[in-house]
């Protein structure tokens, strides 16, 4: 997928980007045989995102659905 290579190489080049680790999770939650990957990519999102970001509680949320979903801890 497009899309998702170009996340992924835009991280490379700088992980600092961390609005591409909440892209990318949007992008693999909803392919079920991706879905720990989109948890993995929204910890690292809600590690990163600065206190103000709005995507923050919705971030949570969907770590928690994540989670709920493949019966593990978020």
């Amino acid at each position: 997928d497009e899309a998702e290579a170009a996340y992924r190489a835009a991280l490379v080049l700088d992980p600092a980007l961390y609005a591409n680790e909440w892209n990318l999770a949007l992008l693999l939650a909803g392919q079920p045989a991706r879905r720990s990957e989109a948890a993995e990519h929204l910890r690292r999102f809600l590690a990163r995102a600065p206190a103000g970001d709005p995507r923050l509680a919705e971030a949570r949320r969907a770590l928690e659905r994540l989670s709920a979903a493949s019966g593990g801890g978020g």
